[in-house]
């Protein structure tokens, strides 16, 4: 399984990723940033990370993923810093050789560390 992990404070274009050889089959999620958090009208959120944690802590739920719907290859880029209203703030893609993961159990398993 080939894991890529990606901290960047730059827009995230998903579509330029290249699949992986042998891939059948691409899932996709974004985490976009809301206009609103708790009820009250927000310009963007701020993401501070401390890499080498974070780095440990997707890996993690990527190896626990993986155990339960095994694909090819993880590719997970998270940004930090001041992140706008309308922006991805999580891309998620997820390669398989026939067929697609379960995206809803992919994102259910990240969502809950």
């Amino acid at each position: 399984m080939d894991v890529k992990i990606q901290f960047t404070n730059q827009t995230i274009c998903g579509s330029d990723f290249a699949p992986s050889d042998g891939v059948g089959a691409v899932v996709e999620f974004r985490g976009i940033v809301r206009g609103v958090e708790r009820e009250a009208k927000i310009s963007g959120l701020m993401y501070e990370i401390y890499e080498p944690m974070a780095d440990r802590m997707v890996r993690r739920i990527v190896e626990e993923l993986n155990a339960e719907y095994p694909c090819l290859a993880f590719l997970v880029v998270h940004r930090h810093g001041l992140v706008p209203v309308g922006e991805t703030a999580i891309y998620v893609r997820i390669e398989a050789r026939h067929h697609a993961p379960k995206p809803s159990g992919c994102w259910s398993t990240y969502e809950s560390s």
